[in-house]
């Protein structure tokens, strides 16, 4: 499946389904790991999931770095996390 700036994915991450994200969030770092994985068709399964091959925590973690201006989350006060 291919993606554009507007597609919204709902991932499937270490087993849990409860990850919506923009496309354009995922590649946000030009030349990252993840802007490659995604730039390349990916595993959808059949309820529409990405499928996505790390543990849930850390990709939450790096998601709201992401999401956030690139600011490193407080995990022991961030109630999104």
């Amino acid at each position: 499946m291919t993606y554009n700036d507007s597609s919204i994915l709902k991932l499937n991450v270490g087993g849990m389904k409860d990850i919506e994200v923009s496309y354009t969030t995922l590649v946000s770092v030009p030349g990252s790991k993840l802007a490659q994985d995604f730039a390349k068709p990916q595993q959808v399964e059949e309820d529409g999931t990405v499928f996505v091959n790390r543990a849930h925590f850390p990709f939450r973690l790096m998601l709201h770095y992401l999401r956030n201006s690139l600011e490193i989350p407080d995990i022991e006060n961030d109630q999104e996390l």
